[in-house]
Parts: C-alpha cells; structure tokens; sequence
C-alpha cells in the first residue's frame, strides 16, 4: 500500500522569458506556459513512484513556488496506490497537481476553463534503469508538441486556484516483467491570466 505523503516536491514558478519559449504554440494574446519540470522513478520492487524537481533555477534558492505532483491516498477512492498486474504487464498510480501560484492555472482570464486544461507531458523517456525492456505510457490523454513532437500528456481538465489539488488522474505504463525501475521527465503545462 502507498503511503500518502506528498511524494513530489515544489518547483519554481518565477520562470523567465527562456521557459515560456517551451510552451506550444498558442493562439495571439494567450498565454501558455511550463509552470515545473520534474523526473520521476517507478518501481516495480518497491511498488512507488517519486517525483522531484528538475528545475535548474532550483539550484539559485528560489523561493517562489509553482506546482507540485503529488501521490495522495487520502484523494484517491478507486485506488490506493502503485499496482503492478504481471499478467497485463501494466503499472498504474493516481497522481494530482497542485497550484503553488497564487493565480489560477488552466485559465486565460481567470474564470474559464482552458480546453487545453491543465497538461503534464513527457519531455523523456521512459528509460529503464534496472532491468532490460522497454516501457512505454498506456494511457495518455492524447500527444502534442510541447518541447518536441509527439510528446504524450495527461491532461487535468480543472482550473486551480492557490493551494488547491486537482483530481486524481490515473496513469498507467505498459512494462514487461523483465523490468523492475524506470525514471522519465515531465513538465507542467498550461495556461495563465
């Protein structure tokens, strides 16, 4: 069983003009930007997914939050953590985004919802790192071009306001059982007032 401690951490949100050259093209006078980059492990030995920072302003001290990916139990009804199916060979976990900012996310104006929600992406990977195979994401929301092309995503279709959770979204990664751990990059993705 998954502990409910939050299993991610906070990354910046005072990005500079450079990380809003990541974001994907959007229509003019929207605003579309990459709010945390993080990497994540999966195990299948130790049935738990973590997920920290990747930002390199984190290096600076900032103190200025954005997101947070976060594994909470406590939110989660339909499941309650990492489970690995060997007979389907399909790993899954709810994982949340938290806004940090305190403006909303997912919105242009501040009030409606973005179509494009809320995305969290794949920038790389997945990589094996203990065993031998390849892992790939089952269940992805759909693919874009954020940083490159054909990137998957999960999209959270919510606007967030300061502190708040989103809903659990499932995620689920097709890995053959001759592979223990993995790790990837994904970035947060969405629009802002």
């Amino acid at each position: 069983m998954r502990n409910p401690a939050l299993l991610a951490v906070v990354a910046a949100a005072g990005l500079a003009a450079a990380a809003c050259s990541e974001s994907s093209p959007v229509a003019s006078g929207e605003k579309a930007v990459v709010l945390g980059r993080f990497t994540c492990f999966s195990s299948v030995v130790t049935l738990r997914t973590t997920c920290a920072p990747s930002d390199p302003n984190l290096s600076s001290g900032a103190r200025t939050t954005a997101v947070i990916l976060s594994q909470d139990s406590a939110y989660a009804v339909a499941s309650s953590g990492d489970v690995y199916d060997e007979a389907t060979e399909t790993y899954s976990f709810d994982m949340k985004v938290r806004n940090m900012r305190s403006s909303p996310i997912g919105t242009d104006d501040g009030t409606t919802l973005h179509s494009d929600g809320i995305r969290v992406f794949f920038s790389s990977g997945p990589t094996v790192w203990l065993g031998t195979g390849i892992v790939t994401v089952s269940n992805a929301d759909g693919t874009d071009a954020f940083t490159a092309s054909n990137q998957p995503y999960f999209q959270y279709n919510q606007i967030l306001t300061q502190y708040q959770y989103s809903n659990a979204k499932n995620w689920q990664f097709h890995v053959p059982t001759t592979v223990q751990g993995w790790y990837y990059n994904v970035l947060v993705w969405a629009h802002v007032p």
